[in-house]
């Protein structure tokens, strides 16, 4: 159930990582980004040109859709250096073909990649009956560390704080950090680097499907909109889980749909202009499993079991984030319900874990 078999090369690079003194981090993140503070969510940008070509040369097919050069993106103008304060990504809806995307939405979706990777690596190394390596096992100082980190992505809409990267886990591990954490920051960022791209090519959805929003638009209408913009970027990254990095595809895609969910109250479940955050989420498993099924039986089998144990994990933090009791039928959110199939595995996975 493991993401990550881990390697000989994996053990040499952590020990490479460990051998770098903290000043020489510094000297090399000072002369990639010449900054005299690292606010909260600079570290993202050592991922910076990764994502965009990463954007641009996705597959074949996202290839013919950017032959329109207006449906790039453009880094002088849509991604936000420093000065856009709130976590956002958005389509502008007026012709523009313009996708914004702010410096620390990036930052709060790499803290909850890193997060759920550390607690699902955790629960497959007490399952597996595969121990990993010692110096590879995922300790309680990594989950609490990993919690106080997810902890401060959620507050990054509300405000700004330093991201301390030479001590705390980020997207460029340093050896200031505890235990296997510089190993697991990497691999973070190629779940990471797959949520951007889930949300980048929503909002690619929106641009090809309906590039002027009638500003006469129903909320029903709303919704829909929002429905084709998804099974768009369904369309175009399941289609690339046969092509290598499936793991890495179908479990980013599962981190951007929980990153929406963790920001929404209970109350605010049911969206007015999008469809419900839970909806959407039971959606992408469905939209998923038709794309497993077509696979080779063992990568569709393990692909389809990690990303529904990767939700069940999800929902669990949904529910301890806003003290919900999820075998309360719903009665203090009551918009909100499990499908019985999913709710019935959901205590099954959490016994088995006891």
């Amino acid at each position: 159930m493991s993401t990550n078999n881990i390697t000989v090369d994996d053990k040499a690079l952590l020990s490479d990582i460990q051998k770098i003194s903290i000043e020489n981090f510094k000297n090399q993140y000072a002369e990639k980004f010449p900054r005299g503070e690292f606010l909260g969510h600079y570290p993202i940008r050592v991922l910076y040109y990764n994502i965009l070509e990463s954007y641009n040369h996705f597959s074949t097919e996202i290839e013919q859709y950017l032959q329109d050069s207006s449906l790039r993106l453009n880094p002088a103008i849509v991604y936000f250096i420093g000065s856009y304060e709130s976590p956002s990504l958005c389509y502008l809806p007026d012709g523009s073909h313009q996708t914004i995307i702010s410096e620390p939405f990036c930052s709060y979706i790499w803290c909850l990649s890193y997060f759920i990777l550390i607690h699902y690596e955790y629960a497959a190394q007490k399952l597996s009956p595969k121990a990993a390596p010692a110096e590879f096992l995922i300790t309680d100082n990594m989950l609490s560390r990993a919690s106080e980190l997810l902890t401060w992505g959620i507050h990054l809409s509300e405000r700004l704080t330093n991201w301390n990267f030479l001590s705390t886990p980020s997207p460029f591990p340093t050896s200031g950090l505890s235990d296997s954490e510089p190993l697991y920051c990497l691999k973070a960022n190629n779940i990471y680097k797959h949520a951007i791209l889930a949300c980048l090519y929503h909002e690619l959805g929106h641009a090809v499907t309906l590039p002027i929003f009638p500003k006469s638009a129903l909320p029903d209408d709303s919704k829909a909109y929002e429905n084709e913009a998804d099974n768009f970027m369904f369309n175009a990254m399941f289609k690339e889980l046969e092509n290598g990095n499936s793991f890495g595809i179908s479990l980013g895609i599962t981190v951007a749909y929980f990153c929406i969910l963790l920001k929404i109250q209970p109350k605010d479940i049911v969206g007015s202009t999008h469809p419900d955050a839970d909806s959407r989420i039971f959606n992408m498993l469905e939209t998923l499993k038709v794309y497993c099924n077509s696979l080779d039986d063992e990568l569709g089998e393990k692909l389809l079991s990690s990303v529904h144990f990767m939700s069940i994990y999800c929902f669990q933090i949904y529910f301890q984030l806003y003290d919900i009791d999820p075998q309360d039928g719903g009665s203090q959110r009551r918009e909100f319900d499990l499908p019985e199939e999913a709710l019935s595995y959901f205590f099954e996975t959490l016994d088995s874990l006891k």
